[in-house]
């Protein structure tokens, strides 16, 4: 399919007209090709011609992007990087490279401009003194010695790397330099065989008919009078492309000043030359320009693909779609059918690829490029708004309790609602008087075991109570249980009314209602650069539907770094101000305060809207300029830490506050936050809330949206905890800075932080090496900051003041010392400053090896390790709250209670008083129901015990219809459309509980063949007839039944 693209790519008139300009041997220009057409273009190019095809690039992260979009259209590009070449001596090309330059096939060749001009070994001199041997070949035994030592290799027992040869009597095995390791047996001064050989096994494998043996760079040889550079091994022949030329040259003036890019281009003696930017570049560079007019726009509704569709049917484009993996396949597969489409979509390539490990936005987008008659589409994130997404994602935070959230292990203690505090002892399958039914076994004081069905595992929570302490088991069918919840139910009850008095006293401040501006809500969002996420589109209209309300916004929005709270926070931001309304965005750090600044400037430029920023960043002379601003209403928004909380500071009309990252704010400030809250909407940002904001969102007094679906262009940081080791960090460092990245180096201690500028300058004098921290002049610190961000230094080695704001995509490299040190939320914090885009991140958590850690410390830190996944945020304060326990979460008065009931029945309790405080009507309790079934998960269907009690926990926390039938959808989706009969019997007992419940029945028993429907003060009894004769047709004539009542 591929192939017939480029075929047809490559007849089109575009195509056509490169060609005769290729001809005349002169130089040419392409404008206008970017994107994804740019590699399929350069395959085309590339075609089938005996010669080879170098592509210049400005820097190696180009060069490897590139290489992965060339690698999808079907050919295998050669790299020229920095780490194509050895460390030790960056002028010598590794041994592979070298040989592949000096064959004369033809070749893909990719090549930074950094390592262009970079002297190499002349590689046609390396070939011809290669030791080339045959079978059957005559050969002396002291002469294959002698050739080998005088080409560098090391006579070993036996062979492990490059460049190594060992000698058994005849038999030679030699590990060639940029080749497989070979056994060769000599018999009367001839070659008898060569196999290759495994070095794992040292066994001769496959037998082959000669082999190259090249030599190494310690070879005898001098080879000063041999070195070259790529740019001279560019043959006559070959075709030469030169992407984005200007920025290219600019480039080459920083790391070589004596080479002038564009006299040696025009100079050099090569046929075909060609270069290509998106835009055309300065005339110096241009003889013959080829514009084209290309389209990268996608598709993002069903309407806007359709209309693709017809287009490119109208014009007969060759198109291929693109589905991500298997799944996106069948899904659009089934799209297509249902919307009859096969007849429209029949001359369409529909391709399957496999990007699971891959960005594959990084290397492939759409694009439309009429002159050239191709087209390419994404089935992406952008599908699920077409209907393809078979599910969609929905986490209902607000009543799942903690403890579902946390995974549930044996020995655990839990809470049985009934019975008080157990200990979970596994899933167990057993039979009672012939019903076969899947069991939660839980171990009571005095090891009294309760097994409890699967059915009724919502009756049981993970218990969360203080840090530090070890609950009491309670006696199964005993007294104290009841009378500790009682205890708590009149604790909680009181404490729900100064709860609502809080809130009450919010509640009288009626609001500002804010009107929607369509007209400039449309053009502001579309100067948004990205796609929405589901979950972002979701928060923004959460945001916006609290803001029209006259009852004042208070809402926390929790989300993953880089997820996209802060556009959230910019899209009601901006609604206030087009309100005429003033809004501040309180921030704990002068650094936060800085980045925010710069962002929020950069959003509104387009508009009339003052952005400031008040900080110890800004002159005391603009700091007046800005309060006075404040106070007529010259400035719309600003920006500061604790500064803006000062008496001086008064605003003309403020009708938003945003707050981001709450919990990094001390009492004194929070306090000031809450008598300022009190009068205007309140926006929360938050990545791991703290256990008192969690409380307040999960209980119902604050309002809370939740981001968690990642943008498509990031992959998970790679998380290592590891002893404070220089290898380790000069290996790091090394690698970042290979791939042309920077390294954040986190030391908390400023008395001795210079101490390890000098360590990373002595095991790596080539990085650039400053250090940042907070008690540094404000004007010495910006300046720092700042030529960091420019890339004037390689490596900042700081103090926390990184933990939040700071936002560089180049620095992808985390190296965190006395990681044990911190909380589990600002190591979250920390690790996300690092891998917000495309590339691979790394975190290196180091700890003192001399030093014995505390358990909570060895926690967090195992806690930080396995919440590496994307969108953990949430999770982490989970298990945040897991670790240091939720006592401390009401203050000292509630964490008696607390630690008597669990974290989980205190916020249960709480929120059923204060809805009755409210007058809301209560959660219809789910009803209990016994029809001697059969309930259990095959082990066929899957056989990981953890795994189905994953599933079980999950069905246990389904509250209504709707989220059941949404569940269901997960299922098919993770395990296919096919589930089993007992799963299915399972969700349809469970649906029978929801149904009877809001019915008002308390529970519903079989006796035989009758059933009973009890209510409170009623009774039904129904016989159930002959021909319900198994529990599948009993389950739907149950429900028939409750719809009937």
């Amino acid at each position: 399919m591929k192939n017939i693209f480029l075929s047809d790519l490559a007849k089109s008139p575009y195509f056509i007209k490169i060609q005769k300009y290729l001809e005349s041997k002169d130089s040419l220009h392409l404008s206008g090709v970017y994107g994804s057409f740019l590699p399929a273009l350069l395959v085309a190019l590339h075609g089938n011609e005996e010669r080879s095809t170098w592509i210049i690039c400005e820097k190696d992260e180009d060069c490897e992007k590139l290489a992965d979009a060339i690698r999808f259209w079907g050919l295998r590009p050669l790299l020229f990087t920095r780490k194509d070449f050895k460390l030790e001596d960056p002028t010598s090309l590794t041994i592979e490279k070298l040989i592949s330059l000096g064959s004369e096939e033809r070749a893909f060749r990719i090549v930074s401009i950094e390592k262009l001009f970079d002297q190499i070994l002349d590689p046609i001199f390396f070939v011809e003194k290669a030791l080339l041997l045959k079978e059957g070949e005559g050969l002396e035994r002291s002469a294959v010695i002698d050739d080998l030592i005088a080409m560098g290799y090391i006579r070993v027992d036996k062979v492990r790397g490059h460049g190594e040869f060992a000698i058994r009597g005849d038999v030679f095995d030699i590990y060639p330099s940029g080749g497989d390791p070979v056994r060769i047996d000599l018999s009367e001064a001839q070659v008898d065989f060569i196999k290759t050989l495994d070095i794992e096994t040292y066994q001769a494998v496959e037998k082959i008919s000669s082999v190259k043996v090249f030599p190494t760079y310690d070879t005898d040889e001098d080879l000063d009078f041999c070195k070259t550079n790529l740019w001279e091994l560019i043959r006559k022949k070959d075709l030469l492309l030169l992407l984005n030329p200007m920025l290219v040259e600019k480039n080459l003036k920083k790391i070589n000043k004596s080479y002038r890019l564009n006299k040696e281009w025009f100079k050099k003696d090569v046929e075909k030359k060609i270069t290509v930017s998106a835009l055309t570049p300065d005339s110096l560079w241009v003889k013959n320009n080829v514009s084209l007019e290309l389209s990268t726009k996608g598709f993002n509704d069903a309407d806007s693909f359709r209309m693709a569709l017809d287009r490119w049917k109208r014009l007969k484009l060759r198109v291929i779609l693109i589905a991500r993996d298997e799944k996106d396949y069948q899904l659009l597969q089934k799209w297509i059918k249902e919307h009859q489409l096969e007849e429209k979509m029949k001359d369409f390539f529909i391709l399957r690829e496999d990007f699971s490990s891959k960005d594959i936005n990084s290397f492939i987008s759409a694009f439309e490029v009429q002159e050239a008659g191709v087209a390419l589409g994404m089935i992406d994130q952008s599908f699920p708004k077409l209907g393809l997404s078979a599910f969609k994602r929905k986490k209902n935070y607000e009543t799942l309790p903690v403890g579902q959230s946390l995974e549930l292990k044996e020995g655990d203690y839990v809470i049985h609602l009934g019975h008080g505090i157990a200990k979970y002892d596994g899933l167990h399958r057993l039979e009672n008087d012939g019903i076969m039914k899947d069991y939660i076994k839980i171990l009571f004081k005095g090891d009294d075991a309760l097994y409890v069905p699967i059915e009724q595992m919502d009756l049981i929570q993970k218990y969360i109570g203080l840090k530090g302490s070890e609950p009491k088991l309670h006696k199964l069918g005993g007294y104290t249980w009841g009378r500790e919840k009682k205890k708590a139910q009149v604790a909680i009850e009181n404490f729900s009314h100064d709860l609502l008095k809080v809130q009450a006293r919010r509640n009288e401040n009626v609001g500002f209602a804010y009107k929607e501006d369509k007209e400039m809500e449309k053009l502001f969002r579309e100067t948004f650069p990205y796609s929405e996420t589901e979950d972002q589109e979701k928060a923004i209209l959460d945001v916006y539907k609290d803001m029209t309300s006259s009852r004042p916004m208070d809402r926390l929005i929790c989300g993953d770094v880089g997820y996209g709270k802060t556009e959230v926070a910019i899209r009601a931001t901006f609604r206030a101000v087009m309100n005429n309304k003033q809004v501040m965005l309180l921030v704990p750090t002068t650094l936060l305060a800085f980045q925010h600044f710069r962002h929020f400037e950069q959003r509104m430029k387009n508009f009339p809207i003052k952005v400031e920023m008040l900080s110890r960043f800004r002159s005391r002379e603009d700091q007046k300029e800005v309060i006075h601003g404040l106070a007529d209403g010259q400035v719309d928004i600003v920006i500061g830490t604790h500064r803006l909380l000062q008496k001086n500071i008064e605003y003309k009309d403020l009708g938003l506050l945003i707050i981001d990252e709450e919990q990094r704010f001390g009492v004194a400030h929070k306090e000031k936050i809450k008598k300022l809250s009190h009068l205007v909407d309140v926006l929360v940002m938050s990545a791991t809330p703290i256990p008192r904001t969690l409380y307040m969102s999960l209980t119902g007094m604050r309002d809370i949206s939740l981001i968690q679906t990642p943008p498509l262009r990031r992959l998970p940081v790679h998380t290592e905890i590891c002893f404070f080791d220089k290898k380790v960090i000069k290996s790091a460092i090394r690698f970042e800075l290979e791939r042309g990245g920077q390294v954040f180096f986190l030391h908390n201690r400023v008395k001795n932080i210079q101490k390890f500028k000098e360590v990373i300058e002595e095991i790596l004098p080539e990085a650039r090496v400053v250090c940042g921290h907070g008690q540094m002049d404000p004007d010495q610190l910006e300046e720092v900051m700042i030529d960091f961000l420019d890339h004037k230094y390689d490596v900042l080695i700081s103090t926390t003041i990184i933990e939040s704001g700071l936002d560089i995509p180049n620095v992808n490299t985390i190296i965190i010392n006395d990681a044990d040190l911190f909380g589990l939320s600002t190591l979250y914090q920390l690790r996300g400053r690092v891998g917000r885009y495309k590339k691979k991140a790394y975190a290196y958590l180091m700890v003192d090896p001399k030093k014995c850690l505390t358990r909570e410390s060895q926690e967090r830190l195992h806690a930080i390790k396995e919440y590496s996944d994307l969108g953990s945020g949430y999770q982490i304060a989970m298990r945040d709250l897991e670790i240091r326990g939720g006592g401390n979460v009401l203050g000292a008065e509630q964490s008696g209670h607390i630690a008597r009931i669990g974290f989980d029945m205190y916020c249960s309790l709480l929120r059923k008083y204060t809805k009755k405080l409210k007058g809301e009507p209560e959660d219809p309790p789910l009803a209990s129901v016994d029809l001697k079934i059969d309930i259990f998960m095959d082990p066929s269907f899957i056989s990981n015990t953890k795994e189905r009690l994953e599933i079980y926990r999950s069905i246990a926390s389904v509250a209504s219809e709707e989220d059941l039938k949404e569940l269901e959808a997960a299922l098919k989706q993770r395990y296919g459309d096919v589930l089993p009969d007992s799963l299915l019997l399972f969700m349809d007992l469970l649906k029978i509980r929801i149904i009877a419940g809001i019915k008002g029945y308390r529970c519903i028993v079989r006796r035989r063949t009758m059933l009973d429907f009890i209510k409170e003060n009623d009774h039904k009894v129904e016989k159930i007839p002959p021909e319900v004769s198994d529990d599948y047709r009993l389950l739907k004539f149950v429900l028939k039944l409750l719809g009937s009542f």
